[in-house]
């Protein structure tokens, strides 16, 4: 659901240097080797109050977790794309696939004033700039040129701040979600099991009777409590994916 493990999200890069963070921030004693040598600072950390660890601050860039899976050689191993890929053409997912994502949520990816107000042209230069150095090495001005060339809309006016935020918010959209489900579903879809694509595009309506685009985890665990439609429909979500994984 919004998003698959291809996701540039979906792991944390550098594991250690967050571990490094934590450590210091709480006053826990940083070993050399930190991969072989860690019990010290597990037995420190485990001493701390979970208020502490609440107040940890853990810098990333805007588009990367600093807590999540990470590619550690022994839980998950460097080569798991292969295996992943691997296990669509060898038919070993024998389960029935549902997949999908909402449309663009703008609130997923941009702040609410951002949202509200739009932006010019030099602040998506910096977006695209921190999305292209979070996930690629090489050909970095080559890729921002790219994206901004393909996600502007040439039939409105190139200097609207809610144009730019309109077209950026999808390309965004498209790259962190939309095409790490459409690869992931390419990979596994194969023709001994049925498989299903959906696209969400519901509103819900918060107190203040004002319409937010959520992601359908909220669906699924009941969140919506606002208007009548948006208590059906999750409802409706909690009994189709209940039946799904019971029948497929």
């Amino acid at each position: 659901m919004s998003g698959s493990a291809l996701s540039p999200w979906a792991s944390v890069r550098d594991p250690s240097g967050h571990a490094f963070d934590v450590a210091t921030q709480l006053d826990c004693p940083v070993p050399n080797d930190l991969f072989s040598h860690y019990e010290k600072l597990l037995q420190c950390l485990r001493k701390r109050i979970n208020l502490m660890f609440l107040k940890v601050h853990l810098k990333t860039s805007k588009f990367q977790l600093a807590v999540g899976p990470s590619i550690d050689g022994v839980t998950i191993k460097p080569d798991w794309k292969n295996h992943q890929s691997k296990m669509g053409k060898e038919g070993r997912t024998p389960v029935d696939l549902l997949l999908g994502m909402t449309a663009a949520n703008l609130l997923d990816i941009l702040s609410q004033q951002e949202v509200q107000e739009g932006f010019d042209a030099d602040y998506r230069e910096v977006l695209l700039r921190s999305f292209a150095v979070s996930n690629y090495r090489y050909n970095l001005q080559e890729i921002m040129l790219a994206i901004t060339a393909e996600y502007t809309d040439w039939s409105r006016s190139l200097h609207r701040p809610i144009s730019i935020r309109d077209s950026t918010g999808q390309g965004l959209h498209d790259a962190n979600i939309v095409s790490p489900i459409t690869d992931i579903a390419k990979q596994l879809c194969t023709t001994s099991r049925s498989s299903y694509l959906y696209v969400l595009e519901e509103e819900v309506s918060d107190s203040g009777n004002e319409s937010l685009l959520l992601n359908e985890l909220v669906y699924v665990f009941g969140g919506p409590l606002g208007a009548l439609v948006d208590i059906t429909l999750s409802k409706s979500f909690i009994s189709m994916w209940s039946n799904f994984i019971k029948l497929g």
